[in-house]
């Protein structure tokens, strides 16, 4: 239940992708693009999406860096390709579901996954890695060892 009581996180997550996306559509209706900030906090709340954290984050016993598993300014593209090939807003709502996913991880391992000089996946997924894949594969393939958490950490 939200703060007053009236929905459910479930119901509180499909209620912030279905309103990402009316912004989207707009946006891309009047201006051909929008924005990866979309998927922030304000508009998608982290306590809903955060899914996990690392094991040097726990034993660092810090808050973590909020690593987005898939590229936000990705799923973003696809949202608008969605838009252009008439996708109906609820199927784009669940695309966004099913890829906007947080996993708290140590500063070290941000620099290791989004640094050119290290693995160079700031916005980007492994190489033949395409929707629908195993959305952890960047965590993967920069060895970033994750357990899934149960509870929402961030408020």
């Amino acid at each position: 239940m939200d703060r007053q009581g009236k929905f459910t996180p479930t119901q509180l997550l499909v209620r912030a992708s279905e309103r990402v996306v009316y912004i989207m559509r707009h946006m891309h209706e009047e201006k051909g693009s929008s924005h990866s900030r979309l998927l922030d906090d304000m508009l998608m709340p982290n306590r809903l999406i955060t899914v996990g954290r690392s094991f040097a984050c726990a034993a660092e016993g810090k808050k973590g860096y909020r690593e987005h598993v898939v590229p936000c300014s990705m799923i973003v593209r696809r949202g608008h390709k969605m838009i252009n090939e008439g996708h109906a807003d609820a199927d784009i709502a669940a695309f966004i579901r099913e890829n906007t996913k947080i996993v708290l991880i140590s500063r070290d391992e941000a620099d290791h996954l989004n640094r050119r000089t290290r693995m160079n996946l700031r916005n980007s997924m492994p190489s033949e890695w395409k929707f629908g894949d195993d959305i952890f594969a960047r965590l993967t393939a920069a060895g970033i060892k994750w357990s899934q958490i149960t509870c929402p950490l961030i408020n």
